[in-house]
């Protein structure tokens, strides 16, 4: 009997060692499983380095824990872990946040997934509809924020084959934009009789029918000053280097000309500085014009971007309200800007009040190549069209459009092709043939879609970046939702459209790196070597009792 008993006796007790093995495996295997992922124990077996933070990456992102104050800089992935990780395209970019993660004590990134929890990235939303999506990555620091997606960290050809990374070019470029001392500014215009904002003079009526507007751009990060662009021209300056957005409301006399005397060949105008300002300084204009003001000079320049201003005054049956038509198709650049109320059929409405109609100068087409420049274009596009039961009246009352649909608001997008770098500068003007475009009554209605409409919109033509070295590669970044300057026919790739086939080869997965995969490995092998020792002994005493 006692045999039997030591017997059965040593039975369990290996039975239990190997049970207590398997959970202790398990638990390894969890534990290794997070430690390499949440502090990034890997090693970069890509022949191209695509894991490892190069040394001119680190020179631009030094800033950042010499940045003043107590806040970090947040980078949120959109999605959980284990989904970043299991793709290619996201994948090198959230190893990369990690890296920057332990090298940074000011960058903290987290990885969240917004299907399941939305209410976690609402602020980040520029409009009430807008989507915020698993494949985006937010990089906020205090108010300011930068929304990039995880496929503009890569270069692809033509029909979408990515054929390079340049993440680390765009990484720092958001960093080094969203934590940038100087806020960027929208300047008024205050020449010409036009409506402008004035923070020095709180108590202006014109303020007051601005104050919506305003805490719009203030929303979307925006400082607000004033400009003559008088002054400028006559002193011969440029608009400054941070006015990231230029605004001319409601002009009621004329910017001036250049005149046929060979002295004023050598004066600067109004329009050479506003032509400076787009073509040389990729900067965003938005002009608001009433039917009722007629400005030759400045309707000639606005020509040449596309946009020729009608004296005629829309009407819709019941009074001078225009309800502005969503475009439904998504290959414009209107949906771009506010797709996802085009897509609700109890959508609020965009309002018009005493407008104008606008058509496109470019003859047959709405794009033209810019002349004695390569490889530029000046693409118009409408934002909003009215209805086609709306009639258009002359000041004299007699009919001059009807039944027909009409550009209301519309856009103007240059583009410029960097020869050396293949991509793409941008440049803005917009236009409403409408005076009260940017008023309380309509911005400030929250009924109405006309202040998360014009806030999408403002954020998508103005921009703030300022640029990594040359050395990392590029020199502008472009995204579908960040509202940098974005082509507006241009095909966008979504993680889905990198596909196995297209992925390059060298891309591989990361690995543990030596040592701790020799840890790993005493680890794995420690438990059953501990097993069969003790099962040896357990025979050997049974043997020989």
């Amino acid at each position: 009997m006692k045999t039997n008993l030591n017997k059965g006796n040593g039975r369990r007790l290996v039975a239990l060692i190997g049970a207590v093995s398997i959970a202790v495996l398990f638990l390894l295997n969890l534990l290794l499983t997070y430690l390499g992922q949440r502090y990034n124990i890997f090693v970069d077996t890509t022949p191209e380095g695509l894991y490892t933070l190069t040394d001119a990456m680190k020179k631009e992102c030094d800033f950042i824990d010499d940045l003043p104050g107590e806040d970090k800089v947040e980078i949120l992935f959109c999605a959980d872990p284990d989904t970043l990780l299991d793709n290619q395209t996201t994948a090198l970019n959230y190893v990369m946040a990690l890296e920057l993660d332990k090298r940074y004590d000011r960058i903290e990134t987290s990885a969240e997934n917004v299907i399941y929890n939305p209410t976690l990235v609402s602020k980040y939303k520029a409009t009430s509809l807008t989507e915020i999506n698993p494949t985006d990555i937010i990089v906020s620091y205090g108010d300011r924020y930068r929304i990039i997606n995880a496929n503009n960290f890569w270069t692809a050809d033509s029909e979408g084959n990515v054929w390079a990374y340049n993440g680390e070019y765009k990484f720092a470029s958001v960093l080094k934009s969203v934590t940038a001392k100087n806020l960027p500014k929208a300047y008024f215009v205050t020449d010409f009789g036009c409506s402008y904002f004035n923070p020095d003079e709180p108590s202006r009526v014109e303020n007051e029918e601005l104050a919506a507007f305003v805490g719009l751009l203030s929303e979307r990060g925006l400082e607000v000053k004033n400009i003559s662009l008088s002054d400028y021209a006559a002193r011969d300056e440029e608009i400054p280097d941070d006015c990231v957005l230029l605004i001319i409301n409601n002009p009621q006399s004329d910017l001036t000309s250049a005149g046929n005397s060979l002295d004023s060949f050598y004066d600067k105008t109004e329009t050479e500085l506003l032509d400076r300002y787009l073509v040389t300084d990729h900067g965003s204009l938005m002009v608001t014009k009433s039917p009722d003001v007629t400005l030759p000079v400045f309707e000639a320049f606005l020509r040449e971007w596309g946009f020729s201003f009608s004296t005629a005054s829309v009407k819709e049956a019941g009074g001078d309200t225009v309800i502005g038509r969503y475009e439904t198709d998504e290959n414009e650049y209107a949906y771009r800007i506010y797709g996802n109320y085009a897509a609700l059929s109890s959508a609020p409405r965009f309002v018009f009040k005493n407008t104008g109609y606008i058509t496109c100068s470019y003859g047959e087409g709405t794009s033209t190549p810019e002349h004695g420049t390569y490889a530029v274009t000046r693409n118009y596009a409408h934002l909003f069209r009215t209805n086609s039961l709306v009639k258009a009246y002359e000041p004299d009352g007699s009919l001059a459009e009807t039944d027909k649909a009409l550009d209301v608001a519309a856009v103007c997008t240059r583009l410029d092709l960097d020869q050396y770098t293949a991509e793409y500068r941008y440049s803005y003007l917009f236009c409403a043939a409408s005076a009260d475009f940017f008023s309380n009554e309509l911005i400030g209605n929250g009924s109405y879609a006309n202040f998360d409409v014009v806030s999408a919109l403002v954020e998508n033509i103005s921009r703030s970046d300022e640029y990594a070295s040359i050395t990392l590669g590029g020199v502008s970044f472009n995204s579908d939702s960040v509202g940098g300057k974005e082509l507006s026919d241009q095909k966008l790739y979504t993680v889905s459209d990198f596909s196995t086939s297209q992925e390059l080869s060298s891309y591989e997965k990361k690995t543990f790196s030596t040592d701790v995969a020799v840890w790993f490995t005493v680890m794995i092998m420690a438990v059953p070597v501990t097993v069969a020792g003790l099962g040896i002994f357990v025979c050997v005493k049974r043997k020989f009792k």
